[in-house]
């Protein structure tokens, strides 16, 4: 039987992240790391955060996400694009492509390091958006549709980013902010016609 890519990526995420979190130094060498790429010119930084966490919960809350949400994008691009290699591009862009703001605002701060795939995994959550805006979610007992989850959550993390722009630490929200814009923006371009049905959607809501 065959690993799907979403299974494939989990668990080479899951062996990085184990192995770094008992060898010293290695979380840090990964992570993304703005000063250091501008300094020492460190480019596979934009990649390889994405396969390291800061810690146990962080793994599997991005990791048990990504199971729910990577599996139905997975599908969806296997219906708009026959290219085997397209869902782990999208993927892997899901990483690279948000930490580009990242780097561009912090590239001055030593301080500054980033970890984890909550840029790719906004962005699977923001594709099923794309496709589905009026399915439901639900967030500790609260049922709302996709297209309203996703408004908060982009309000948010442009709140938070904003919020979190003096400080050394804390979590990277712009990373999950331009992930979010990166998954919707994505499956458009390979699909101009999801933007019309989108756009349909939304004006004819159908709730569940």
């Amino acid at each position: 039987m065959q690993m799907s890519a979403t299974l494939i990526i989990i668990v080479l995420t899951c062996v990085i992240s184990l192995i770094a979190f008992y060898q010293e130094g290695l979380m840090e060498d990964l992570a993304m790391y703005p000063y250091e790429v501008r300094t020492r010119h460190q480019y596979y930084r934009f990649l390889t955060n994405g396969f390291v966490h800061a810690n146990w919960m962080h793994l599997f809350f991005n990791m048990y996400s990504f199971y729910w949400v990577g599996q139905a994008v997975e599908s969806i691009f296997a219906q708009i694009n026959s290219w085997h290699y397209m869902f782990p591009l999208y993927y892997g862009l899901g990483i690279v492509i948000p930490s580009i703001p990242y780097f561009f605002r912090h590239r001055f701060d030593p301080n500054r390091l980033a970890v984890g795939a909550s840029g790719a995994v906004s962005a699977c959550i923001f594709s099923i958006v794309l496709i589905e805006p009026w399915s439901p979610i639900w967030i500790f007992f609260l049922k709302m549709p996709l297209i309203l989850y996703g408004v908060v959550f982009l309000a948010i993390s442009a709140y938070m980013a904003n919020r979190d722009s003096g400080t050394g630490g804390g979590i990277a929200h712009g990373v999950h902010f331009w992930g979010a814009v990166y998954g919707f923006v994505f499956p458009i371009i390979l699909e101009p016609s999801l933007l019309s049905r989108f756009i349909a959607q939304l004006l004819g809501p159908i709730f569940r």
